[in-house]
Formats: structure tokens, sequence, C-alpha cells
């Protein structure tokens, strides 16, 4: 008696057979190489140890600034394909010197050359930010330098900095973007997105009010630095989608000057310090 395969499906439903098995290996294929069940903070911690040989840079950036409103007004619907509208008396330059978990300082300049605004930053030690321009005025989150936050050996330090972001890393799904699938660190609107194969920072959404609405606020990082390939050359800021400021490294340099620019900035700016401001120029830094 011939045997009967009762496990292959008959013509008529072959083809459902196969539709419900391409489904299938979509759905697998599209998973992260990673571990499915990985926990937020476990995911901050792939993103700090990725990143935990660069102890310090000097960079020079240049910062272009878009009209998100050139072609609509926010709360209007708008094509995405839409040339950004660039505002160039608006851009600016920035010389930032970073040495992890201990000094930053952010030197913001016009494309002249002339001094707009210092940032200086030494943890457990002074923090200075003033504006020096009567023209062009500047807050803390107008000058900084979002990748910064993702360079430190400590957790709770990032999960501080992700507060300024209103970002709390609660929660860990997927999110589908283009071609990728990365994980979600947080909560719907306001989240980190990071590439669950490299641990990269893609992105960090957060929510802006304007005008008494809220809209959709998205900071991306790309560009990778070829040397280092965890620090990001272009920085894109988006607000409801649309451009409105860009980051984009210059040149940056890795540890033989940062002292030298670090002394640079304490001295050229030393007479503005408030007095007992506790900045010195005898440091050692622990990297």
């Amino acid at each position: 008696m011939p045997m009967k395969l009762t496990n292959i499906p008959d013509c008529k439903s072959a083809p459902l057979f196969l539709i419900v098995l391409l489904i299938f290996l979509l759905i697998v294929e599209s998973k992260p190489a990673k571990a499915a069940f990985i926990k937020p903070d476990s995911a901050l911690h792939q993103v700090l140890e990725r990143n935990g040989k660069i102890y310090q840079f000097y960079l020079e950036v240049k910062v272009n600034v878009f009209d998100p409103e050139a072609f609509a007004a926010l709360y209007e619907d708008a094509e995405t394909t839409i040339k950004p509208y660039a505002i160039p008396e608006k851009s600016y330059l920035q010389n930032i010197v970073f040495v992890r978990d201990e000094f930053v300082s952010i030197e913001t300049l016009d494309e002249s050359g002339e001094v707009l605004h210092i940032f200086i930053h030494e943890l457990g030690g002074g923090k200075f930010s003033e504006n020096l321009s009567s023209t062009r005025q500047f807050n803390n989150e107008d000058i900084y330098f979002p990748a910064l936050i993702f360079f430190t050996k400590h957790l709770a330090l990032l999960e501080e900095q992700l507060n300024r972001f209103d970002i709390a890393p609660i929660d860990l799904t997927y999110i589908k973007e283009r071609y990728m699938t990365l994980y979600k660190v947080g909560t719907e609107t306001n989240n980190l997105r990071i590439d669950p194969n490299s641990f990269k920072v893609l992105g960090m959404q957060n929510q802006i009010q304007i005008q008494g609405r809220y809209y959709p606020h998205l900071i991306t990082f790309s560009d990778w630095n070829k040397e280092k390939e965890s620090i990001p050359e272009l920085t894109r800021y988006y607000v409801n989608s649309r451009l409105f400021k860009e980051i984009r490294i210059v040149s940056i340099q890795f540890r033989r000057i940062i002292y030298q620019k670090r002394n640079e900035i304490l001295k050229k700016y030393r007479d503005l310090f408030p007095e007992g401001t506790p900045f010195s120029l005898d440091v050692n830094y622990g990297q």
C-alpha cells in the first residue's frame, strides 16, 4: 500500500500555506539579531560600553539653522520632500572641549569669529554660562551638543541627562524606521532609537511646546566618524518632521591638545567668572 503523506497540503490549500509561511519568515527576518527580551537599562549599558574607549576630544562644528514654517505653519500638513529653507544669518560656529565625566566647554561664535556665548562645566566643580552678545542670545539648550550625554562611565549620569530631555528609560519596544528595526527606549512620544546590532543611538525624540501646541521633536545622529565610529559627524533637529537645525563636525582631534585647549578657554574667560568659581589650571584628569 502506498504511503499516505498527511503533512503536505493539497494543491488547493498550497497557495494559502505559502502565504502564511512567507509572512512568518518576514516576521522572523525583521527581528533584531540581539535578544528580544533585553531590558531598557541593559540597552543603555550597551550604549555606554560601545562608547567606553572615547575619553576626550576637541570639536569644531558648524551649525546651520532653518525655518520650519517657511512654506506652511507647523500645525498644517506639509510635504516632507520640500527643501529646507536656510537662514544664513542665524548660523554659527562652536569649539567644544570634552573630557568624559570631568569637563566640557562650548564656545559659540558667529561666522566672523565674534564670541556670542560661553559655556563651561567641570563635574563636581564650577559651572559658567553667559551670553556675550547683546544682539544674539542663547540658552544652554540652544548651544549644547546632544551626543555628549552618551559619553560617560555612569548609567545614573546618563539617565540624569536623559531626564533633561524628558526621556525616562522605563520600557523597551521595537520601532520600524525605514528599512531598519530599532529598539525604542522610553515612551511612545519620548524615547531613544537604538540600533540593536551596533548599539549606536540613532535618534532621540520628545515633545516641544510652541505657541500653546505640542509637536514631536526629533534629534537624529548619523555620518559616523571613521576613526571613532561612536561619534556622529551630523546631528539634525526636526520639529513635526521639519528640519530646523543641523550640526556638522568640521574637525575633530583626540587627546594631544585637549588640556591645552581647556586651559586656553579658562584663561580667556577667567575675568568673567564670579568670585569663588572653582576652576583650576592645575588639573590632572584621571582618564
